[in-house]
């Protein structure tokens, strides 16, 4: 999963950065921090097919999880 500040389009915009990371034995947790009223671009990748989500995120604070444990990836905005 990759996070963008921005709608789709044929230019990518800038990516957001992790604030959070946090490297296991079996896998690693990134986790990023929200806390303005912004554009959200949600990239996941498959072997090899994609999909996209777009949001425009809403105030209160909010956060984004991406935990691959072992080769099994989940993401969530919430």
């Amino acid at each position: 999963m990759n996070l963008f500040d921005g709608r789709p389009s044929k230019n990518p915009p800038p990516e957001f950065a992790p604030d959070n990371t946090v490297k296991r034995r079996d896998g690693i947790t990134l986790v990023w921090r929200f806390t303005l009223n912004q554009d959200l671009l949600m990239v996941c990748t498959y072997n090899g097919s994609g999909t996209y989500y777009y949001t425009h995120r809403q105030a209160p604070p909010g956060v984004c999880v991406m935990d691959d444990d072992n080769g099994l990836t989940r993401a969530w905005c919430k």
